[in-house]
C-alpha cells in the first residue's frame, strides 16, 4: 500500500519544473543560500528579530522563519548581506510576498 496518495502531474509540468530546477539561475540561488556567509547572516538577522515583520505592522505577534530581501538579490547583489535590506517574515508573509514579486 502507498504511502501517500499518488497526484497527477502533467508531464509538462513535470519536465518545466525540472528544467528549472536544474538552471544556472537556481544553481547560483541554491549555492547562494547554503553559503556560510548566508547562513550566519540569516542567524544573526532572525536573533535581533525574531518575529514577522508584516505581521507585526499588521499588530500580529509570529514568530519568524525567513530573511527577506527588500531589494532583489539577484538586482542589488550589493546588498545581500546589508541588515537594511533584509527582514524577517513568517511562512506565510514570505511566500505572499514572493507571490507580489512574481517569483
Amino acid at each position: 500500500m502507498p504511502s501517500r496518495v499518488p497526484t497527477h502531474r502533467p508531464q509538462a509540468v513535470a519536465s518545466a519544473a525540472k528544467q528549472y530546477d536544474q538552471g544556472g539561475d537556481r544553481k547560483a540561488d541554491k549555492a547562494f543560500y547554503k553559503s556560510r556567509a548566508w547562513r550566519a547572516c540569516r542567524a544573526a538577522i532572525l536573533a535581533e528579530f525574531p518575529l514577522c515583520a508584516q505581521c507585526d505592522r499588521e499588530g500580529r505577534l509570529t514568530p519568524a522563519e525567513h530573511v527577506h530581501h527588500l531589494q532583489e538579490r539577484k538586482e542589488r547583489p550589493e546588498l545581500a548581506f546589508e541588515a537594511s535590506n533584509l527582514e524577517s517574515l513568517c511562512q506565510p508573509c514570505h511566500n505572499a510576498m514572493r507571490g507580489q514579486l512574481g517569483g
